[in-house]
């Protein structure tokens, strides 16, 4: 290509560090490593999913879906609609963030943690900078503190993926009222946890709260998100981030529908957290060295060489998600709390090798 200007976008582009994506290992893989929600019964899904086409008009953009979405989450939360900004997925939101606050400024976070913050305050030309946390997954309080006092941005996402842990309301209460940054608490396991920091946004005009539909909801494939915060941050970030219509209106009905029905997935949250106690006590029985969660997944250290047991894993058909990183150990292993017969599958192949 002729232009110079071009090229060396084109280059910085082709050189730049993407989110990376699961692999693909056909249809007959067994996939642990995405966090998805299997507990949510896919006929009650597909039959709301029915339900919501037959009461939409695909012709039409969102108008009314995009509202009563809206005005669903400002009911169920008690909280004025001024509070919230929706998105495609929060994702969509971490990037609009760091798009508007990121740029030639300074990022924290933590270590280890979800890298789509470092990947997209790099994308956006601002400085990134991760406090590692304690050796028992705390939060180094001094060190974050001290760390923003110059940042734009904090991100903690409680319960942290891919630790697991939900952090203490107390520390997060004390970091909100210590650093001048926005303080962005990325919720979307809280579902699968003890508490939420939601009710905070009231209190703290500094904090940001984002949610997800992905996980506990069981909606991945709509790719829906929403950030709660205090009406100066909310609203002038919602003139700019709502692209012309940003969801789809069947993506928006099936939400309305599914919080309408809040029991399908309190009922499929107990079950998740049941099961997810099973597989840690069966782990623990092995001898596998697993972390209590607060999410829908579980974090162990594995017990043979982390290349050996990944490919023995896909052998058998099964996908959980290698953690390369843990405090500065290549040895950890991710994965997502399954329905029973698929906890037993990978069960049974962890017994045999070990």
């Amino acid at each position: 290509m002729k232009n110079k200007l071009i090229t060396n976008i084109l280059k910085y582009l082709n050189e730049i560090e993407s989110y990376e994506l699961p692999e693909s290992h056909g249809s007959s893989i067994l996939h642990l490593d995405r966090n998805e929600n299997y507990f949510i019964n896919n006929e009650v899904l597909m039959k709301i999913a029915l339900d919501a086409l037959n009461e939409i008009d695909i012709r039409s953009y969102p108008d009314e879906e995009f509202s009563e979405l809206l005005e669903t989450l400002s009911k169920l939360f008690n909280i004025d609609e001024e509070y919230f900004v929706i998105g495609f997925g929060s994702d969509q939101l971490i990037d609009i963030l760091t798009a508007i606050f990121a740029r030639k400024n300074i990022v924290v976070s933590i270590s280890p943690t979800f890298s789509w913050y470092r990947l997209r305050t790099i994308f956006h030309e601002g400085t990134y900078i991760d406090v590692p946390l304690n050796n028992d997954f705390s939060l180094n309080l001094h060190e974050i503190i001290q760390k923003s006092r110059n940042a734009s941005l904090l991100f903690l996402c409680s319960p942290n993926n891919p630790t697991g842990n939900q952090f203490p309301l107390d520390d997060i209460k004390s970091i909100v009222e210590e650093v001048k940054s926005l303080v962005v608490i990325d919720e979307a396991y809280v579902d699968f946890a003890n508490f939420s920091v939601y009710d905070l946004v009231k209190k703290y005009e500094n904090l940001i709260v984002l949610r997800t539909f992905s996980k506990a909801y069981g909606l991945a494939g709509l790719r829906l998100g929403y950030m709660i915060a205090s009406p100066e941050i909310a609203k002038p970030i919602f003139k700019v981030a709502q692209y012309p219509y940003p969801i789809a209106n069947f993506s928006a009905k099936v939400a309305v529908k599914l919080l309408q029905n809040k029991h399908i997935i309190e009922s499929a949250i107990n079950e998740l957290k049941s099961e997810r106690e099973r597989l840690y006590n069966e782990l623990l029985k092995i001898g596998i060295n697993v972390y209590k969660s607060d999410a829908n997944f579980l974090l162990f250290n594995s017990p043979l060489n982390p290349e050996l047991l990944d490919s023995i894993l896909i052998k058998n058909n099964i996908k959980i998600k290698r953690i390369k990183n843990v405090l500065g150990q290549s040895s950890f292993f991710r994965i997502t709390v399954g329905l029973r017969y698929m906890n037993d599958r990978f069960l049974e192949v962890i017994r045999s090798v070990v």
